[in-house]
């Protein structure tokens, strides 16, 4: 069984509507069970996960694929990340996007050697060479997991956003608690290359390749302007 877990945390641009209808068609084609736990208005980001894993757990669904509503897997994704989740034998695959605010970077992180995955992490860009790529962080936009692997080897809670002890005004996300959960437990993550996802920003489709566009028509003043990056 595969559980789409949506969590519809903000708004779910049109753009998006699509391809997630077409996500769910070929998920059909290829399961035997298809479930879709999509949460309303359930805030922050870390009660909506945790109640997706939650409810996939109940279900003994053995993927649970994490979409976010601004994010838009593209065609073929499900078996491509599927593929590399079962060759690797690793807990979590991941697609590629890059985050909807400037400096529009990778999502994916490696840990900087000596340091703690949640404070300190090098962004891995991709690189045309390479189809797959081990990485210890990556945002959940486009993400599939292994749930026996995570029936066997964790507990809840699996999704927590935390103030930043150094930094009080500043939160760890709840994808860095998970991946972190994941690498404590010795799990591994993979990216998946050719799996380029769209991460929509106030109805602008950002791309690795509008991502040097983007970052070009921006002056920033030291502030993270999201809401300045295009007209």
């Amino acid at each position: 069984m595969l559980t789409i877990g949506i969590p519809l945390v903000g708004d779910l641009p049109q753009e998006c509507v699509t391809d997630l209808l077409v996500a769910g068609a070929e998920a059909s084609k290829m399961m035997d069970e298809l479930m879709f736990v999509c949460p309303q208005s359930v805030m922050p980001h870390d009660r909506a996960r945790e109640l997706i894993i939650t409810e996939a757990l109940k279900m003994k669904s053995d993927f649970l694929w994490f979409i976010d509503a601004d994010t838009r897997p593209p065609n073929g994704a499900l078996k491509k990340l599927l593929d590399v989740l079962q060759e690797k034998k690793c807990t979590m695959v991941s697609g590629y996007y890059v985050q909807r605010g400037y400096p529009f970077v990778s999502t994916w992180g490696k840990k900087k050697e000596g340091e703690d995955l949640e404070k300190e992490n090098v962004l891995v860009p991709i690189k045309e060479d390479e189809s797959v790529i081990k990485i210890d962080t990556c945002g959940l936009g486009c993400a599939l997991i292994d749930m026996k692997w995570v029936s066997d080897n964790l507990i809840a809670p699996f999704f927590l956003m935390q103030p930043d002890p150094d930094v009080p005004t500043l939160y760890r996300w709840e994808d860095a608690f998970f991946c972190k959960k994941i690498m404590d437990a010795g799990g591994v993550v993979y990216g998946v290359t050719d799996v380029v996802s769209v991460h929509m920003g106030r109805r602008v489709e950002v791309t690795p390749t509008s991502a040097e566009i983007l970052r070009a028509r921006i002056k920033v003043n030291g502030d993270d302007h999201t809401d300045l990056f295009i007209k």
